[in-house]
């Protein structure tokens, strides 16, 4: 199961009809004005072609290779350790969460949860890197507001930050406290899933949730293992050259394994009338649709139909190279919109 299998199993179960682009839209715009003025023009990575810079401009992507993020080992340093979580590369000089609370979920571009090392107790979830040593297959997700990270193929525990943590607690049963890291944490049960509810930042509400059979005491482990000190790159397969006209990014997706960059990933853009343009890397996996247009000269289809109680218009593209796009629109997004942003991609 991959993080949009699990985001779709939270969404739709732990906080189904609770997210309301638009207000989101507006506070995280606010927020953004504020971080502006202390960001710097600027910011050259190494490992990426194309970094994003605020929620309106264009996404980063890099290679594929392994070696090109970094890894979180036991003493909670970069490089591919003796066991690893894989991390996106690191984006220097900006703000943690631990310097300024109001930076999660401000920007999609960027990623603010880590953690120290893979934690203790999950259940069989760790494959062999390239280079022999067993490696935690992680993923991230950011959107205006709250921020997510999952670890474990298939998932063992996974995290929300921010505004759509308390919501995580729909449907569980309050059954006492824990501690983690010497803070007070909520305890809370759903049939076999377990959830810890904390504050490990002031002000920074987080839910981590056991999956799979995750234990209690795996869980408290890999909660304190949370780290909020690092700033991250959300990059996806493909690079965009700009947002579509009066639109804004308002959420990515990005998935690591110890390869480097997997499928998986998602852009989301939002124009202030609510209306959503929703692009997603689906990898190898065919559209086994019959082709009823072209898009780039590439085969596509499009069809109307409904995405976890989204309705809209649904593009598919088979792109060359095991490269599937899978488009949702809504609203003032019209077709021809899509099929030039699709067609403006590019790939590594």
């Amino acid at each position: 199961m991959n993080i949009e299998d699990e985001l779709r199993q939270s969404m739709a179960i732990q906080a189904e009809g609770l997210v309301d682009v638009a207000p989101l839209l507006t506070g995280a715009t606010s927020r953004g004005v504020t971080l502006r003025r202390r960001r710097r023009a600027a910011v050259t990575l190494v490992v990426v072609a194309v970094l994003g810079v605020g929620v309106g401009g264009p996404v980063a992507v890099w290679a594929t290779s392994a070696g090109t993020g970094q890894g979180i080992d036991q003493a909670g340093t970069d490089g591919q350790g003796p066991a690893a979580v894989p991390m996106p590369p690191s984006v220097p000089g900006r703000p943690t969460v631990q310097d300024d609370p109001s930076v999660l979920g401000s920007d999609p571009t960027l990623l603010h949860l880590s953690v120290e090392g893979p934690p203790p107790g999950l259940p069989t979830i760790q494959t062999e890197s390239p280079t022999g040593n067993p490696s935690l297959p992680a993923g991230w997700a950011s959107m205006l507001g709250s921020e997510y990270l999952r670890l474990g193929s298939p998932v063992a525990v996974d995290f929300w930050a921010g505004a759509m943590a308390l919501e995580q607690t729909r449907g569980y049963t309050r059954q006492g406290e824990v501690t983690v890291n010497d803070k007070p944490a909520q305890y809370h049960v759903h049939a076999v899933q377990q959830l810890i509810l904390w504050q490990p930042v002031t002000g920074v509400w987080v839910a981590a949730r056991g999956i799979n059979g995750t234990s209690k005491e795996a869980l408290i482990a890999a909660a304190s293992s949370l780290r909020f000190d690092r700033v991250s790159s959300c990059a996806v397969r493909f690079a965009t050259a700009a947002a579509p006209p009066t639109a804004v990014l308002s959420r990515c997706d990005t998935n690591m394994t110890a390869e480097g960059l997997a499928t998986g990933g998602r852009l989301v853009y939002s124009r202030a009338d609510g209306s959503l343009l929703d692009i997603r890397d689906r990898g190898a996996d065919p559209a086994g649709e019959v082709p009823n247009a072209t898009v780039a000269g590439h085969p596509a289809h499009w069809r109307t139909g409904d995405v976890q109680g989204v309705k809209g218009d649904i593009l598919t593209v088979d792109i060359p190279g095991g490269r599937n796009v899978f488009v949702l629109l809504t609203g003032s997004f019209t077709r021809a919109e899509a099929e030039a942003f699709v067609a403006g991609l590019t790939w590594p």
